[in-house]
């Protein structure tokens, strides 16, 4: 069965459901049957620590833990209605909110065991946390507020919004929550100290914005418009509208890729949208309906692998389809992680070049695809290498952002083809602030194939 329902989702993505539109730049990699009735799921969350993603099936009244590496369902934990859910590795906790039970749970990770529940409104829905305060801020949608808890799952404030709260999100460049205002076309800024709204920002072309998702490095945020099917781009320097484009219709969960800058929006009509984020805001890559009510999406940023619970599967029962990106960009399989490779000799360039990271090896045969966050760079070398004498490929790109007045940013990328040792220099980036580097690398034939980034 699992066979027959990728190659029909295979043939699906073959197809765009609009002429305008081009197809998504997926695959289907697997699909895993979901425990409990075919029907309606809501809000995931993943830990990247540990490997699991929670998922809020919301009309089973269910919390799903599944292990994304073993990719079976370790637990079913009780959680009436359940809408919203963050995990919080660094406090070993997961935060579900119950609708039909209107309270916050606070679950230990560990066991899934509950530890608290507490009242959070009328109708709780989206979470968000604040790692600074220590705050976990819960939408009550039809009660207009956010109800605000402490690491303990204690109710200690709440914010009133002045109409519908959609989703919340944490912007840490700012320390403040926003959270989007459904029936005020408006974002409000809470200020998580005072728990008070401190700004308001009116979202111009947006009608009734409900998702809402933060990509911190390039200070923006995106809004999910979901009575007249557009996503906004907001500069959260200038809190100030810089973009808009069409998505499905009712788009509800974001999700987004830090180590590709892939956007998804997931949206209640069954399209998904998938956009790259660059310096310039957003490129749409493609839209297309993918399932019925397939509203709500995760991405994994170290596998690039992208899950999307679906109520029905062609065998009548719910499953998890996971996707990964088409093309060049591979995902490890499940279970992988990154090999530590020997030491790479740094590249032959002037500068007390400094490794970021450890080296990464492939298996025998195999290439190797990984990414580094680099900070306050002035050059950037990657060095491949291979006790092959056979050619080595390396496609490599970086991306960088600067701290100047015009918030300007910086693309590169190209290949590099050698034997032995390769090594890929990008330009030199005097005065960034922050880059991410991509590295793609393989070796004819059976050997192996040892990578690492430098910085100056």
């Amino acid at each position: 069965m699992a066979l027959v329902l990728i190659a029909a989702v295979a043939a699906a993505v073959a197809v765009t459901s609009r002429a305008s539109e081009a197809p998504l730049p997926l695959k289907p990699v697997s699909n895993v049957r979901l425990p409990g009735p075919s029907n309606r799921f809501d809000y995931t969350s993943l830990d990247p620590t540990s490997g699991r993603l929670y998922i809020a099936h919301m009309n089973a009244g269910q919390l799903l833990v599944f292990d994304t590496r073993s990719r079976r369902v370790l637990q079913t934990i009780s959680a009436p209605g359940v809408h919203g859910v963050i995990a919080v590795p660094q406090l070993h906790r997961v935060y579900a909110s119950a609708t039909d039970a209107r309270q916050l749970l606070t679950i230990d990770s560990r066991t899934g065991r509950v530890l608290r529940r507490a009242p959070a409104g009328s109708y709780p829905d989206g979470l968000a946390y604040d790692p600074v305060e220590r705050r976990i801020f819960v939408s009550d949608e039809s009660g207009g507020i956010e109800a605000v808890f402490d690491a303990a799952g204690d109710r200690i404030a709440t914010v009133q919004l002045g109409g519908e709260a959609g989703n919340v999100q944490y912007d840490p460049a700012s320390g403040h929550v926003l959270v989007a205002v459904q029936s005020r076309n408006d974002l409000a800024v809470i200020d998580p100290r005072s728990n008070r709204v401190v700004r308001r920002v009116a979202l111009a072309g947006c009608e009734h914005p409900h998702g809402l998702l933060i990509d911190t490095p390039r200070k923006a945020a995106y809004v999910a418009c979901d009575e007249n099917a557009t996503l906004l781009t907001l500069d959260l320097k200038r809190m100030k509208v810089t973009g808009s484009t069409s998505v499905g219709g009712s788009p509800d969960v974001l999700a987004f890729d830090a180590s590709l800058r892939r956007l998804y929006v997931a949206a209640e009509s069954g399209e998904v949208a998938v956009f790259a984020a660059g310096g310039r805001g957003l490129t749409k890559l493609g839209q297309q309906f993918l399932a019925p009510r397939a509203h709500t999406v995760a991405v994994d940023s170290r596998t690039h692998l992208v899950y999307f619970p679906l109520e029905t599967s062609s065998g009548g029962h719910p499953e998890l389809l996971i996707m990964a990106p088409a093309g060049k960009v591979a995902a490890p399989p499940a279970g992988k992680t990154e090999q530590t490779g020997a030491a790479v000799t740094p590249p032959a360039h002037p500068g007390a070049w400094r490794q970021i990271g450890p080296s990464v090896m492939s298996d025998p045969g195999k290439p190797i695809h990984f990414y580094r966050t680099v900070e306050d760079p002035e050059a950037l070398g990657t060095v491949v290498t291979s006790p092959s004498p056979n050619t080595i490929s390396v496609v490599w790109s970086s991306y960088c952002e600067f701290s100047s007045d015009d918030d300007k940013t910086l693309e590169d990328q190209g290949t590099v083809t050698g034997v032995h040792s390769v090594t890929a220099y990008p330009l030199t980036f005097p005065g960034a602030t922050l880059c991410y580097v991509w590295v793609s690398a393989d070796a004819a034939g059976t050997a192996t194939v040892t990578g690492a980034v430098f910085a100056t």
